[in-house]
């Protein structure tokens, strides 16, 4: 009996210790995420041929190698950015050719795109008929880019939609999250 009660009781502790540790990395997460905007790791990157690396990021804003590891690898996650290995076999961060242009196209690189789209509202519907028309994915910059809100609400709002059990959620080769509408019936061919 006292041994069923240790067994508990490591696990427990085990459990706890897992669930305090994905705790500390969100926040963690989003500590960096305030700290450092997108908008600033874009610029940077396309200053270097629309590429960055952990160390080169590192370097320029003073992070840890974890600090920018965990950066990249958000706006990867994001969309934003696509992964690879240079010709030295570093990790190396590629801006996708639809944020590139999006960053071309925008007239003052100085205002932060998310200022400048702060008050625009998109609701589900539309959300849902901008899915379809993508063959039934989208990312967050994909919606960004196509609604003209932010990075950050098109994330909200496509985690919302998930839980609501419209979209599932897909991770692609290269890391990227893709939001799958499950309703296949909606899709335009």
């Amino acid at each position: 009996m006292a041994m069923i009660f240790l067994v508990i009781a490591i696990a427990l502790a085990i459990g706890g210790s897992v669930g305090s540790m994905v705790y500390i990395a969100g926040n963690k997460q989003k500590q960096i995420d305030s700290k450092i905007p997108n908008r600033q790791v874009v610029e940077m990157a396309e200053k270097n041929s629309g590429k960055i690396t952990v160390s080169q990021l590192s370097s320029m804003l003073n992070l840890s190698t974890g600090e920018a590891r965990t950066k990249l690898y958000s706006m990867m996650s994001s969309g934003i950015f696509e992964y690879g290995m240079n010709d030295k076999l570093q990790e190396e961060f590629v801006l996708c050719k639809n944020v590139r242009d999006a960053f071309k196209n925008h007239t003052d690189i100085n205002t932060p795109t998310y200022q400048t789209h702060k008050s625009k509202e998109i609701n589900d519907s539309e959300v849902i008929k901008l899915a379809a028309k993508s063959n039934g994915r989208l990312t967050t910059a994909s919606l960004s880019m196509k609604s003209g809100i932010s990075v950050d609400k098109s994330q909200e709002i496509l985690n919302s939609l998930q839980d609501k059990g419209i979209f599932d959620i897909q991770v692609t080769n290269n890391g990227a999250i893709v939001y799958q509408l499950i309703d296949t019936d909606l899709i335009e061919s």
